[in-house]
């Protein structure tokens, strides 16, 4: 029986938070006592490390040694299996291929970003969505290429219902770390599953063929730039820190926008 995407996120959701609150303190204080040298008291203030500064971001992080639990699972498994993995199968596919690729998913993403600016009332936005969409599924041959950008200038409306939610004032809460997702926050998060609820392959596929595709893509996009995730990792004084301030300031300015 195929199984509802939008349940299933909810369900990862709530089981990470459920498992924070019910994990045993021992374990807790394992993950973290590795960071205590990282513990700043004055997040919302700049310091000096290695001659540069680092802004930090003051969000709400009640969850960090789960956090950072999770960032090392996913930081390993993008070490020692996507990149891997992502370098053999550039090897095999050629660029351009693997591009139209890229494009065919971002097509099929329109209906998140078109629904996401007309909910925030940005109406010429959605309307170079709708434009988008049209000629790339059309003139494009199904979204595998992209002449709406090359050709008529239109650019792609970087919007989503996390950021529509920011846009109406819900706050962002506290921040996340999900497998395999990655970086997030609580509203974020459920922001997750109203793009879910605006995707197409949501009410076109089951459970277990949504997550294939989910996995080609990113294992798609990952082959475009492989050693990307090390190049910007290998210099940072604490990752963890140094990506979760990073996403944060990223959404901030997004719903700012």
């Amino acid at each position: 029986m195929k199984r509802n995407l939008t349940l299933n996120l909810f369900l990862a959701i709530l089981i990470t938070v459920l498992f924070t609150v019910f994990t045993p303190p021992g374990y807790s204080e394992e993950i973290k006592a590795e960071y205590d040298d990282f513990d700043d008291p004055f997040d919302d203030e700049k310091e000096v490390i290695d001659n540069t500064y680092v802004i930090h971001t003051n969000i709400s992080d009640p969850l960090e040694p789960l956090n950072r639990g999770i960032f090392y699972f996913n930081d390993k498994v993008y070490l020692y299996l996507l990149i891997p993995v992502s370098k053999g199968y550039g090897a095999v596919l050629p660029k351009g291929l693997r591009r139209s690729f890229s494009n065919f998913f971002s097509n099929l993403s329109s209906s998140v970003r078109f629904a996401s600016c007309l909910l925030q009332g940005k109406f010429s936005e959605a309307g170079i969505e709708l434009k988008r969409f049209t000629i790339n599924t059309t003139i494009g041959l199904l979204g595998f290429f992209d002449p709406a950008t090359k050709k008529y200038k239109l650019s792609k409306q970087d919007e989503d219902m996390g950021q529509t939610f920011g846009h109406y004032g819900i706050d962002e809460g506290f921040f996340l770390m999900l497998p395999f997702l990655g970086p997030s926050s609580a509203r974020d998060s459920i922001g997750l599953i109203g793009n879910a609820y605006l995707h197409p392959i949501t009410y076109t596929h089951g459970f277990e063929e949504i997550v294939e595709l989910k996995v080609f893509e990113v294992l798609n996009e990952t082959s475009m730039d492989p050693d990307g995730y090390k190049n910007l990792k290998k210099d940072m004084f604490d990752p963890y820190i140094a990506f979760r301030d990073g996403y944060v300031q990223l959404r901030r300015n997004k719903v700012k926008k």
